[in-house]
């Protein structure tokens, strides 16, 4: 029997843990080898058949299921789900991530050392950057932080988490989600808008609105709708350009419709209410059949 993806004739590897499994033609003599000790080509050519095999059977969607649908949080929808949390240390993760704008992996391993009151700064450690940056307290987020201390152990130090878990050093990020999803249940904010094809299971996985990142959603559109500044909102966002900072930004249809009223008026079109409001479903109708071209 030849090796799964092999090829008669030509030398094949595949991966096993952190071992490859090396062989030459069709029932010729394998040898496991290490990984590490494989060649930069051999790696290279490895890596690039693996990809193949991964394109071929799990399939992606390239572009984004849910289209122009706001997976960030309304004022109402987060009061709401704000409001039916009774663990402490989720409420408090959840009020940073909204009020600063954090991923639910960097807001787990905040530590008391990043906090700094004096200059009212936070100091992040950027996921996908990799970068460390700092971001301004607002008086909102010294109040949550100071009532944080309070409920501290008072052994705290400040090379200790914020949040403390059980298994690791630090909060579980899964956790978290887990905490985030039960708390959309009881709010009734569990809607779905279809269900994943990128999974490597069998059975597949709903897709949510809102999800902990919709935290981080809420956090850049609140920011921009209110400075409309996209400077500001890109470096607050922690973003490289502002092209990535826009996917967050998410507006109303109250929006569009004020939008569309004042464009016209200085130019006395003399639309109504009724009016602009007809143009801006027609807008989206035509958009709509657009983008299903």
């Amino acid at each position: 029997m030849g090796v799964p993806g092999s090829n008669p004739g030509r030398p094949t590897s595949f991966v096993c843990g952190e071992l490859a499994v090396v062989c030459g033609k069709e029932g010729g003599e394998k040898k496991l080898v290490s990984l590490e000790d494989l060649s930069k080509n051999k790696l290279v050519k490895l890596i690039t058949r693996l990809s193949a095999i991964r394109k071929k059977k799990y399939k992606r969607r390239k572009q984004a299921k849910y289209g122009s649908l706001n997976r960030g949080f309304t004022d109402a929808e987060l009061k709401r789900f704000m409001g039916v949390i009774r663990n402490e240390k989720a409420w408090m993760c959840f009020n940073l991530m909204a009020n600063l704008g954090l991923r639910v992996g960097e807001v787990v391993i905040l530590k008391w050392e990043d906090i700094d009151f004096q200059n009212k700064r936070v100091r992040v450690h950027t996921e996908k950057a990799q970068t460390i940056d700092f971001l301004p307290m607002t008086e909102r987020v010294q109040k949550l932080l100071r009532l944080w201390v309070q409920k501290s152990p008072p052994e705290a130090n400040r090379e200790d988490y914020l949040f403390r878990g059980q298994r690791l050093e630090h909060a579980s990020p899964n956790w978290l989600r887990r905490e985030f999803r039960d708390a959309c249940k009881l709010a009734d904010l569990n809607e779905t808008y279809g269900d994943s094809e990128e999974t490597m299971i069998e059975r597949k996985r709903s897709l949510y609105r809102l999800t902990t990142h919709s935290l981080r959603h809420y956090f850049i559109t609140r920011v921009y709708n209110k400075t409309k500044n996209p400077i500001h909102s890109q470096r607050l966002a922690r973003h490289k350009d502002f092209g990535s900072t826009q996917v967050y930004i998410h507006c109303t249809d109250a929006d569009l419709t004020e939008s569309m009223a004042e464009a016209f008026r200085e130019e006395g079109a003399n639309l109504n209410k009724e009016d602009t409001e007809d143009l801006v479903d027609f807008f989206k109708m035509w958009k709509a059949m657009r983008d299903k071209k």
